[in-house]
Parts: structure tokens; C-alpha cells; sequence
């Protein structure tokens, strides 16, 4: 598309904007991005570190510049932000705001009919993860794989379960808390219990990434010796009920995202 004064727009500058607009602007070749004034500390940062990159005077200005537009504002601003945008047919939208599925998109954008949804994670400043994107259109799927791998999905309700998933980060890190929190109070030094957990759930990763196509629940009877002591709090935990509770919460986000959708 000639014209444009970028390849690619933000609208909402937040910490998944700012992800992507590193990993695209570091690669050898790097498209030109504008990005919304909104957020107005990370939009200079990146304008500033990134020759690539200059900031819009408003959303309408974002929407105007660039043949794809990636919208991410947060899905409590999102209605506000969408209201009075004006795009054109021949542009591609790409959602990052949680829970607003594509006929709601479309509708929010119209007369453009080229639109996505994804879900990219913080690794995508590194060019790493996998994001997925419903439905697959070219353009979005294009972008995403600039920044990692990606998973292109024709069924939305699959789509929503990534997102539920993606919600139990805080969870981990609570968890992963929980430990770091038991250590310090057998007078282990809040430092030094930081730093191990850390390292505990960095071995985790590295296994991770050295057996990618591996069950979880493989690599889990891996560090559970029997009658180990991984054995025995992993049993205690799930004794309790807690992979259950898990289960239950996730189910009750994927209700929250569909807002009683269904595969019918």
C-alpha cells in the first residue's frame, strides 16, 4: 500500500506496545511504527531509543499513518478509545484488548473488514513465544511471526481458552511467591530466597525450552522422584484439592472472555 507514513500503528501504549514495537524495532530491517501519545512516558521512551518510531499527535493521527493499526488500549478504556476512530476498507486492525471478540471488532471498525485478534505475551520484545491469532488473516499472522512463532486459529472459543489460560501468570507468580515468603520465614535472607526461587523456576524454563514437545506432565514426573521430596509436595498439593480450584478459576475466566458464547 503506498501512501502510508508507517508500516504499522498502536493505538494504546502499554506494556504489550511497547513488546512489540522492541521486537520489531530490533530486527536488521525495522518497520516504521507510529505510536498514540497515551501513555505518554513509554511512547517517548521508545520514540527516543528507537529511530523507527515517532509518536502520533492523537489515535486518529495512529489510525491515519499505517495500513495495519494494533489496537491496545486497556479493555476498560477500549469502548472509549474505539468511539469516533475512523478507519478505511483497505486497512488491517489487529486487537490485543482481552474479552473483545471479532464481531465486536468488526463492528468498532467498520468499513474495514480485514481484522485479528492475538494474543502477544512481554517475550515478544524478544522476538520469542508463541502468539495466537484469530481468524488467520495474512497480515496480522505476517506481523506476529516477526516477533516469534504463531499460532493461527480458525475457532475463536479455541482462541478465548488462550486468553483464559494467559491469566494465570499472576497465579504462578504468586505461588512462586508463597515459597520465596516460607524460605525467608525459616530465616532464610529476603535476597538470597529471591535468588533461589528464581533459579528454581529458571531450571524449569531451561527444561522447558530444551524438550518443547514434551507433556508438562511428563517433564513433572521427571522432577518427582518417587518417594522424593518433589513426590511428596506434589502429592500434598494436589491432595488438597488445588488442581482442581485451578481448573475451576480457568473456567470461570473463559466464561467471563466469551460472555456466553458458544461453538453454537
Amino acid at each position: 500500500m503506498s501512501g502510508w507514513a508507517a508500516a504499522y500503528g498502536f493505538v494504546g501504549t502499554g506494556a504489550i506496545t511497547r513488546a512489540m514495537v522492541e521486537g520489531l524495532s530490533t530486527l536488521d530491517d525495522p518497520p516504521a511504527i507510529v505510536v498514540s501519545p497515551r501513555g505518554a512516558a513509554v511512547s517517548a521512551a521508545l520514540a527516543a531509543r528507537f529511530g523507527n518510531v515517532r509518536v502520533a499527535s492523537d489515535n486518529q493521527a495512529v489510525v491515519d499513518a499505517a495500513p495495519c493499526v494494533v489496537l491496545a488500549p486497556r479493555p476498560v478504556d477500549a469502548p472509549a478509545v474505539l468511539d469516533g476512530l475512523r478507519f478505511s476498507a483497505e486497512q488491517v486492525v489487529v486487537s490485543v484488548v482481552a474479552a473483545l471478540p471479532v464481531a465486536d471488532l468488526l463492528a468498532a471498525v467498520a468499513p474495514a473488514t480485514r481484522v485479528a485478534r492475538a494474543i502477544p505475551l512481554p517475550s515478544v520484545a524478544a522476538r520469542q513465544g508463541l502468539v495466537p491469532v484469530v481468524p488467520p488473516e495474512p497480515a496480522a499472522l505476517a506481523l506476529f511471526a516477526r516477533l516469534g512463532e504463531v499460532a493461527a486459529l480458525e475457532d475463536e472459543l479455541a482462541f478465548d481458552a488462550f486468553s483464559a489460560a494467559s491469566a494465570f501468570a499472576a497465579t504462578q507468580l504468586d505461588l512462586l511467591a508463597t515459597v520465596e515468603a516460607w524460605l525467608a520465614g525459616q530465616g532464610v535472607p529476603g535476597p538470597d530466597a529471591r535468588a533461589y526461587v528464581g533459579e528454581l523456576l529458571r531450571g524449569l524454563s531451561d527444561a522447558l525450552a530444551a524438550e518443547p514437545d514434551r507433556e508438562l506432565g511428563a517433564l513433572a514426573d521427571d522432577h518427582a522422584t518417587p518417594g522424593g521430596l518433589n513426590q511428596q509436595v506434589r502429592e500434598h498439593v494436589r491432595a488438597a484439592g488445588t488442581h482442581a480450584v485451578v481448573e475451576t478459576a480457568l473456567d470461570a475466566v473463559l466464561a467471563r472472555v466469551t460472555g456466553g458464547r458458544s461453538a453454537g
